[in-house]
């Protein structure tokens, strides 16, 4: 025990050295201040108001060893060895600055009481002079953002409680998954920039594995989130369904997007992913599935010749500009050349797997065409139509090309205008419907267009890393995708509340803008945990929150309601509650369930945190002295489980310090209690250990 106070006052020392080079009488600093108050012609000291006269009668009561409240008069009497003054000898050097009488003639004056010399000596009064108002600032400033920093890994603990708790988590944030992984809180300095860059890495590729949720299954659930089973049943659920196939066409094109695929690329990959065209034995989605694969078909036999591919004689020259051919090429086909290539069509379409339900019976794509031999002109038309459509793409897909070779800017017009040109390619599939009778698919092609344009307003966000809006976007999709399913879970809340957190911080350019977000994200450095953690823990202690009390006014005889900042530093000792982990035979599985801790505390600079807190910019506070802000006391703490945050009752004594005041230009001003008070307290607060003098752990 000796060794814990020997570091307490080790604490003190250090600090009050550190604080002012004055003790509580300086008399070189002194005396310029008393000579700001003398006559012009330095005969004595003025008289002109009641507020010059407490000035520098104030100063001369320090020199004045007593315990009695003096007035301006007593101090005055002092020094002229006047009357019953506590001394009766005359001060031979400031007797003549005196005035002579004048403070008699105003009673006002006279009997003002100099409340800087109330305080009465005590068993502190050594060092209850020192001048500590640098030190309580100071304090009071770090207690302030080492407060913050609490709260900060408080919330990151949460972060990696629940990657581990959501395997949704880590399957679509990989890298910030692992960084989290091996995060301690005394690493929160340096792990806040790296996660930064994972989350950038992360934010760029979360389209690219959305999919995969519907591989997650029961054995990727911990035991610590009771609703993880039952909602990895509901992604495989949806996974079985048609309206799946909306969202993995979908997601296929925004990954071709970001992966810089162009039109032609994205029909084929998106024709031919295993996951789109897995077979579910739905009608409709299976109608939507077969056009997408037709449209491919189609596409294939419309790209403009590359070399080898064209009977003209300078074809081996020709440099490609496009992925169709034009509307011009399309009108070179006359009827009997349009017959030969529906020909050719037809008999190629043998060897595709494509097939429809048409009026309820599975119908194959060379069967379709066949249909057509009479009268082609409803397959002409669709195929014009298509024809139309890609030289649009083209053209985009020209100043997309410019653009980047002359590295220029993309705006939200380029970016949505070629996205949404691609999505009208694919919406083409309407207009199947005029032409083949009892196909039917509009329905889940609308459905498809309203869900892919979401995904464009994804494809734009990311690309300008606009993460925030992205992760907001992707749980639209997600919603619109799988409904109730999703709206309802508890991942959503989950992923709505860290996602934008996280995208938030890959945003912020610099550690200003990543200080920024996290202040507005998280507030309410990770010793708080310490506690409750081991088995025990002695160390120097800091709190900084709001309490509640009934205070006892000493001279008013009274008790008062009262309610401030709370700030005071002491000696903790503490005790960590375990708890066993439910659903676990071992008996060596446990949980955290806080701690609970003795504190006594020794001073308390509530007045001057509540005034920081309000303003961090005025330098020069008013002068305090260390027993102006001596705070004695015990108080019983309960700290949280997953959380800095303590609550806790207690009984103290002061401060004498009340309040700091101030205006904008105007040097604050202090408010001093006469006599000490005491209070009887509850409170809730920040728990910041400053010195750890022992930890037993379990």
């Amino acid at each position: 025990m000796k060794s814990y106070f020997l570091h307490f006052n080790f604490f003190l020392v250090l600090f009050l050295c550190h604080v002012h080079p004055s003790m509580a009488q300086n008399a070189y600093y002194d005396a310029i201040e008393l000579a700001k108050y003398l006559k012009e012609d330095g005969s004595g000291f003025q008289t002109k108001d009641v507020a010059t006269v407490e000035k520098w009668s104030s100063i001369l009561a320090k020199y004045l060893d007593t315990n009695e409240d003096l007035t301006t008069e007593m101090v005055v009497d002092s020094y002229t060895g006047f009357g019953d003054a506590p001394y009766d000898v005359k001060n031979p050097f400031l007797e003549p600055l005196m005035p002579e009488g004048l403070l008699m003639s105003n009673a006002e004056s006279a009997e003002a009481v100099l409340k800087v010399n109330r305080q009465k000596k005590s068993a502190f009064s050594a060092i209850g002079g020192m001048k500590v108002s640098r030190f309580a600032d100071g304090l009071a400033q770090f207690l302030i953002e080492r407060s913050k920093e609490e709260i900060y890994v408080s919330y990151f603990e949460r972060l990696q409680e629940t990657f581990k708790d959501y395997p949704e988590f880590p399957l679509l944030l990989s890298q910030s998954s692992e960084f989290l992984q091996l995060f301690e809180s005394y690493q929160y300095a340096a792990m806040v920039p790296a996660l930064r860059e994972a989350v950038k890495k992360d934010m760029e590729n979360i389209p690219n594995r959305l999919l995969s949720l519907k591989r997650l299954t029961d054995f990727d659930c911990g035991n610590d989130e009771p609703n993880c089973k039952e909602r990895m049943a509901e992604y495989q659920r949806f996974f079985e369904q048609g309206e799946s196939k909306l969202f993995i066409a979908t997601t296929v094109l925004l990954n071709q997007f970001i992966e810089g695929a162009n039109p032609a690329e994205m029909l084929e990959v998106l024709a031919t992913h295993e996951d789109f065209t897995e077979v579910l034995e739905n009608p409709a989605s299976e109608n939507f599935v077969n056009g997408i694969k037709m449209l491919h078909f189609f596409s294939d036999n419309l790209r403009q010749a590359v070399a080898g591919e064209s009977y003209e004689e300078d074809a081996e020259t020709i440099e490609v500009e496009r992925l169709w051919i034009t509307k011009a090429d399309w009108k070179k086909l006359d009827r009997p050349t349009l017959r030969i290539f529906l020909g050719l069509m037809y008999q190629k379409s043998e060897a595709a797997t494509i097939e429809f339900f048409v009026e309820g019976e599975a119908k194959s794509l060379q069967a379709i065409l066949g249909g057509f031999a009479e009268d082609f002109n409803p397959i002409e038309s669709f195929l014009t139509g298509m024809v139309d459509r890609v030289e649009i793409l083209d053209n985009h897909l020209k100043t997309v090309r410019e653009k980047k070779a002359l590295s220029e800017d993309f705006s939200y017009r380029d970016y949505h205008t070629y996205y949404a040109a691609t999505v009208n390619l694919l919406k083409h599939l309407l207009t199947i419907d005029k032409a083949v009778s009892g196909i039917n698919v509009s329905g889940e092609v609308h459905n498809f267009v309203d869900l892919a344009d979401i995904g464009g307003e994804v494809y734009y966000d990311l690309h300008t890393r606009n993460f925030s809006t992205a992760v907001l976007n992707l749980i639209v999709m997600l919603d619109k995708s799988m409904k109730d399913d999703f709206e309802n879970s508890q991942f959503r809340k989950q992923f709505l509340k860290y996602g934008t957190f996280m995208a938030a911080l890959a945003e912020a350019e610099d550690a200003v803008g990543v200080k920024t977000v996290i202040e507005a994200t998280v507030l309410p450095v990770g010793s708080a945990r310490i506690k409750r953690d081991t088995k025990s823990n002695v160390a120097l202690n800091a709190y900084l929150g709001g309490f509640v009390s009934g205070e006892y006014l000493t001279e008013l005889n009274q008790w008062n309601s009262t309610i401030g900042i709370y700030a005071p530093v002491g000696m903790s000792f503490s005790k960590g509650i375990r708890k066993r982990k439910e659903g676990l035979d071992s008996k060596k599985e446990y949980k955290s369930g806080g701690s609970w801790s003795v504190f006594l505390s020794v001073i308390d600079i509530g007045a001057v945190t509540a005034f920081r807190m309000n303003d961090d910019s005025t330098e020069a506070l008013p002068e305090l002295r260390l027993e102006n802000i001596l705070a004695p006391g015990l108080q019983i703490i309960k700290g949280c489980a997953k959380s800095p945050m303590s609550w806790g009752i207690g009984i103290q004594a002061g401060p004498m310090l009340r309040t700091i005041r101030g205006e904008e230009g105007i040097k604050p001003s202090a408010i001093f209690n006469d006599k000490l008070n005491y209070r009887i307290q509850a409170f809730l607060a920040v728990d910041i250990p400053l010195i750890n003098f022992k930890t037993e752990p379990w």
